[in-house]
Order: structure tokens, then C-alpha cells, then sequence
């Protein structure tokens, strides 16, 4: 019979019964409030590099033009880039139980904070395909059904039809593709910065990527940085016929029924315009967290 008293069980108790209630974490200069059973600790203790390009890239922004947050969850990316730009940030969150928290969370903000920031409970999406939302721990994913009555769905372009965008971080576990499409007048008119989570796991998106890809090389979208989903640099200076090759790579993994090292990408694009800006970002990144 095992020692009831042994400190291992009694820490994985203790953790438990953490993750069974809300509680707060830091995050930049300020306290977030989590959900039950959200990840977002654990993950950053495991990996310290995950979500830590973001702060660095917007303060090399400036104060023209807004950064949009879609897949905002309970406002931990916004956490994180509030006190390093002064640009307007809109967070855009279609869960019910995350968008709660995410109102919560910029409610403990100074008033300044706060009036840089507006919210957006809608799914950002080029297809109108009904559905819903399954949530997994800290994440929600969209699973497409026919009978289902989701009104959220909109486009980015329609969203945001009068809105100067510096920059387009994504992050819809599967759907970044379809959230990028979404924003073709903003994309070839004002050729934003682009940040998203690149996640592909069958044929079906990768083909929708290939679709995205072509779409952003005619618009003048040229210099590629690629990180891993523990915020490593994978990829520098690359191109998207590398990023296909790459994604051919995990994709293959996944149909073969394994769970790669590398699950999914984060991919960063910007034109020629905004190019010696985003190096200056990934080479103070270097220096903050990788020297």
C-alpha cells in the first residue's frame, strides 16, 4: 500500500485542486484571471519561450494603425503587448466562457489600458459554414455542423471595413487560414504584419494554406520567420515554398496517427515595407531570450 503522506501525491492534490478553480497569474505587469483547468502556467513553465515573441514585435509597431487579436481567449496575449505600444488593440473572442474572462481581465486594467481596447464576441471566418465551439482546457475549437444555428461568423473585412491594421495576430487552433482569407481587402489594401498560429494536421488543410500562401505572394508578402510551438526560431529569412515543405513534414506525422515534436508552427509575414521593422524585432528577441 503506498505511503498516503508521500509529498509527490500530495503536490499533484494540491495542483489539482488549483486547476479545479479560477485563479490569477502574471502575465507582463499585471495579474490575468484563468479559468479552471487552464494551461496557460503549466505551458509557460514547461516551455519559457511560448507566446514571448508577440511583446517584443509590437514595440517596434509605433502608434500608427491598431493591432487585432483574433482568438483573444481571456486576454493573456493582451496582457502581455498592453504596456509595450500604445496603438488601439481589438480582441476578437466568439467562447462565451472565454469572452467573460477576457472582459474581467481588461476591467482590472488602468482606465488608460482600457480605453485603448475594444472586444468583439464574433467568429472570424471566410466560410459561413455553421457550427460550434468545443472548448479543451485553455482553447476552443470551431467544429463545423450543419445543424447547427451559430449566428457569430463574420469577416474580417466586414468586421473592421474602416479600421488602419499595423498588424493581424491569429490564434483559432485549425482555422487561421480561414481567419487570414477572411481579411483579403484589409490584406492587399494595407498589407498588415501577419503573426498566426500555422496548424496543420491532415491534407485538407494543407491545401488551404497552399491556398492562403499564393494569396499572400501576390500581395507583396515576402520575408518569413517560423517559430515552433515552444517559440523557438525554426525558420529566418524563409520563403513559403519552405513553409509548405514544413508543413508537408507535420501533416505527415499526424496522418500517421503520431504526435510530432513540432506540432504546429507560428509563422510571421510582412512585405519589403515593413521587413528591416521586423528584423529589429526578432533580433532584440534573440538578445531577450535566446542569447
Amino acid at each position: 500500500m503506498k505511503d498516503q503522506n508521500n509529498p509527490s501525491i500530495i503536490n499533484r492534490l494540491i495542483n489539482k485542486i488549483k486547476r479545479s478553480r479560477s485563479r490569477k497569474y502574471k502575465v507582463g505587469q499585471h495579474y490575468l484571471l484563468l479559468p479552471p483547468n487552464h494551461l496557460l502556467p503549466e505551458y509557460q513553465k514547461k516551455h519559457p519561450l511560448y507566446d514571448r515573441f508577440l511583446p517584443v514585435l509590437v514595440k517596434v509597431l509605433g502608434n500608427q494603425g491598431c493591432v487585432v487579436d483574433i482568438g483573444a481567449n481571456v486576454g493573456d496575449s493582451l496582457f502581455s503587448i498592453i504596456d509595450n505600444c500604445m496603438n488601439e488593440i481589438i480582441c476578437i473572442e466568439p467562447s462565451d466562457r472565454f469572452y467573460s474572462y477576457l472582459l474581467k481581465n481588461i476591467e482590472s486594467l488602468p482606465l488608460a489600458s482600457k480605453d485603448r481596447i475594444k472586444t468583439y464576441k464574433r467568429i472570424i471566418s471566410a466560410d459561413t459554414s455553421p457550427g460550434y465551439l468545443s472548448h479543451n482546457s485553455g482553447t476552443a475549437t470551431f467544429i463545423v455542423e450543419k445543424n447547427s444555428n451559430s449566428n457569430l461568423k463574420i469577416s474580417l473585412d466586414a468586421l473592421l471595413p474602416e479600421k488602419n491594421i499595423s498588424l493581424i495576430k491569429s490564434d483559432t487552433d485549425g482555422f487561421d487560414f480561414d481567419v487570414i482569407l477572411s481579411a483579403t481587402k484589409i490584406i492587399r489594401e494595407q498589407v498588415p504584419i501577419l503573426y498566426w498560429e500555422n496548424l496543420v494536421t491532415n491534407m485538407r488543410e494543407e491545401k488551404s494554406y497552399e491556398e492562403l500562401y499564393q494569396l499572400l505572394e501576390s500581395y507583396g508578402y515576402s520575408y518569413l520567420c517560423v517559430f515552433n510551438n515552444y517559440g523557438e526560431i525554426l525558420l529566418e529569412g524563409a520563403n513559403f515554398e519552405s513553409l509548405k515543405s514544413l508543413n508537408m513534414q507535420i501533416a505527415n506525422e499526424y496522418t500517421k496517427g503520431k504526435l510530432p515534436y513540432i506540432r504546429y508552427t507560428d509563422v510571421l509575414a510582412c512585405s519589403n515595407r515593413d521587413q528591416f521593422m521586423v528584423k529589429r524585432a526578432i533580433d532584440s528577441y534573440r538578445q531577450i531570450y535566446c542569447a
